[in-house]
């Protein structure tokens, strides 16, 4: 398993949501335009991960597209204790960079290519569920219609695809 700095705080955050030695309820939402380039890697890594992951009751992957707004109620019936949104963001890094990012400032994530920005959903989350948000970005080169995913951009949607399952496999057994 990787040991970056974003694998660390993902870690510490399931550490905290754990209750009595038992798992706490985890949403994955990947957030994107699938026909946008690189926008496309939360998706991405979303479906990726439904088919990798063997079920947990505990654990729901939503991919949310471009309207992760649309997922709320199935969000709200699952009552997470955290939901971690996955997005292509311009963060100013190298391209296929990925951070663990404040979900609080996270407004110019997908360069605008959804209708909420994470932090709108992070902050009606907060207040519907009192649950705790995360956002895992993954720096961009480009987000133009009906182009490919950056090569390096891809490479980090399967270290966040490995990272992730090996992380859910060991946290829910």
């Amino acid at each position: 398993m990787s040991n970056s700095s974003w694998t660390r705080q993902l870690q510490q955050n399931l550490k905290t949501i754990k209750r009595d030695n038992q798992p706490g309820r985890v949403v994955i939402l990947g957030i994107g335009n699938e026909f946008n380039g690189d926008d496309a890697v939360g998706p991405w890594v979303l479906e990726t991960l439904k088919g990798q992951l063997p079920f947990f009751e505990s654990l729901l992957l939503i991919n949310g597209s471009n309207a992760p707004e649309n997922f709320t109620s199935p969000i709200r019936k699952f009552n997470p204790d955290l939901v971690i949104m996955i997005d292509a963001a311009d963060m100013q890094q190298p391209v296929g960079s990925i951070d663990w990012v404040d979900w609080q400032h996270a407004d110019g994530f997908s360069a605008s290519t959804h209708t909420l920005p994470p932090h709108v959903l992070g902050k009606f989350l907060l207040h519907e569920l009192k649950t705790n948000i995360a956002v895992i970005g993954v720096q961009i080169e480009q987000v133009e219609f009906d182009t490919p995913m950056h090569p390096l951009v891809q490479k980090a949607g399967n270290e966040l695809i490995r990272a992730l399952s090996d992380t859910f496999i060991e946290y829910f057994n």
